[in-house]
């Protein structure tokens, strides 16, 4: 009998960018540390100019993007990119109880929580 995997919401919200806080954003600022991209960033759990900027570089060296695609914003084609270069899968990490992510969504400029 095959058994069913728990559902969970993972810790990190759909979309991040710069302004992005919380439990999510801080799990970003600890891959980038992990992987050799947490010089200058503050471990504040909000991803600002240095996080988004190491984040850029990280998928220009380590995931192989290039234009538009190294946008700095840590979105669904970086953690899919991570995943395959790397398998870490960032998606695999359930939220805390009461954890929260706030993030700043492509289609509003009104915080979405997470």
């Amino acid at each position: 009998m095959k058994k069913e995997t728990p559902k969970f919401k993972p810790m990190v919200s759909p979309f991040m960018n710069k302004g992005t806080m919380g439990d999510g954003a801080g799990l970003w600022l600890e891959i980038l540390c992990i992987l050799g991209y947490g010089e200058g960033v503050v471990m504040d759990d909000e991803l600002g100019d240095k996080s988004v900027e190491n984040t850029k570089r990280m998928q220009i060296e380590l995931l192989g993007f290039g234009g538009k695609d190294a946008d700095g914003n840590p979105g669904p084609n970086t953690r899919e990119a991570l995943k395959e270069k790397t398998g870490i899968d960032i998606m695999a990490v359930p939220a805390r109880p009461n954890g929260q992510t706030v993030w700043y969504g492509p289609e509003t400029d009104d915080p979405q929580i997470w």
